[in-house]
């Protein structure tokens, strides 16, 4: 990267530790500084890292001291291993007043204990301790799976995520990250960023925002919202319920096919079509013109797996609301209607029962995304999302 910056991680911190103080061959656990803890399982064992009051505060001292170089206006790749989502969350409230990019980097656990065997100076069985330890409940900006993706892809993925959260670096292609996370403070940002050149006549088209979520995440809100701020025209998926098709059963689809392209919706995706391509279209249903606005924002539950609509998209907004809040506001959106299984505790029984996978963003879903927003109770958050997305808008 061209904007210069400061590499910091934890292993530079042990380092600087005296060596007696930790112990890295699983034989003596060390009572103060990081270690390796046997853990047998059935008839193999695997290694879980030890931490002791030292090692403790060393961790601490590592946010505190990306804290203060923060303050004085350097950037950073911070390169951490953060056990879980609580981890994640500290390192969050530590930075929050920054620019940040938090990115995971994970493989598959067959590859990673194949590397560990190669690389010769690792304890053989660390591999499989941290892998069901470090992603536990943690929440990422963008997750890279370094075993399907090569180098470049990686590094291309995360330029690109630099780009659309606002954060101007200025990046020289042949440079490679290789951090699990990234700090921007507020001095390494820049308003401007490059844009590929297009003749006047495709700049003008309009652009497609979807907008997804689980049900219950604040979609049609935000949609509509955006709509209002951008003057722009607002196209709902559950309108077209009356002329397109579906899967009665969710529960059943989920268990025999879970291809979200059993959804016919050519209608939705006639329309969108036209939009794009600058075309006033009649709403099918209500005969209202639909105008190609500068942006039109799309209420797109599938996101970019339903093929047939996701052509036309050009950038795709994930709200990520807790599966709680989302839960809470179907209930309360529904409570009086036909949909819900009899009583509130049914619908919870048969939420906690058998829908509740249907309302889990996968990984895979999550890296088809532009911009990740994340949901919050309050009603009066629409108006920061809003305000979220209408500068995302502007500067990319």
């Amino acid at each position: 990267m061209e904007t210069p910056f400061l590499h910091i991680g934890i292993d530079k911190l042990i380092g600087m530790m005296p060596a007696k103080l930790n112990d890295w061959t699983g034989k003596n656990i060390s009572k103060d500084g990081f270690g390796w803890k046997q853990v047998k399982q059935d008839e193999s064992c695997y290694y879980e890292l030890f931490v002791g009051p030292f090692a403790e505060k060393i961790s601490s001292s590592l946010k505190t001291m990306v804290l203060h170089l923060a303050e004085e206006g350097y950037s950073l790749m911070v390169d951490d291993v953060s056990f879980g989502g609580t981890e994640i969350i500290k390192w969050r409230d530590t930075l929050r007043n920054f620019n940040t990019l938090f990115v995971g980097v994970t493989a598959p656990l067959d590859i990673l204990e194949k590397r560990e065997k190669k690389r010769g100076d690792r304890i053989v069985g660390s591999a499989r301790g941290q892998y069901f330890a470090v992603h536990n409940d943690a929440k990422y900006d963008i997750l890279l799976d370094t075993h399907s993706m090569n180098i470049e892809q990686c590094l291309s993925s995360v330029i690109r995520k630099l780009e659309l959260l606002e954060i101007g670096v200025e990046v020289n292609s042949k440079s490679i990250s290789k951090s699990s996370r990234v700090s921007f403070p507020e001095s390494a940002l820049s308003s401007t960023l490059a844009s590929s050149s297009s003749s006047s006549s495709l700049s003008s088209l309009p652009k497609i925002i979807a907008i997804m979520g689980i049900s219950g995440a604040g979609k049609t809100v935000l949609t509509k919202s955006l709509s209002k701020a951008l003057n722009a025209t607002a196209i709902f998926w559950d309108d077209f319920d009356p002329i397109s098709s579906g899967p009665d059963d969710l529960v059943k689809w989920y268990l025999q096919s879970r291809d979200v392209n059993d959804w016919k919706y050519d209608e939705l995706a006639r329309v969108l079509r036209e939009l794009k391509e600058g075309q006033n279209v009649s709403c099918p249903l209500t005969a209202k013109e639909l105008v190609p606005t500068k942006y039109i924002i799309f209420d797109a539950p599938l996101g970019r797996r339903h093929t047939a609509t996701a052509k036309y998209i050009d950038q795709l907004i994930l709200i990520d609301t807790p599966l709680d809040v989302a839960l809470v506001r179907r209930l309360l959106r529904e409570k009086n209607s036909a949909l819900l299984h009899g009583s509130i505790y049914d619908e919870l029984n048969f939420y906690l029962e058998h829908s509740r996978p249907l309302f889990v963003i996968d990984d895979e879903c999550r890296r088809q995304c532009d911009l990740i927003l994340t949901g919050e109770a309050s009603i009066t958050s629409v108006d920061k999302l809003t305000a979220r997305v209408v500068s995302w808008l502007n500067c990319s």
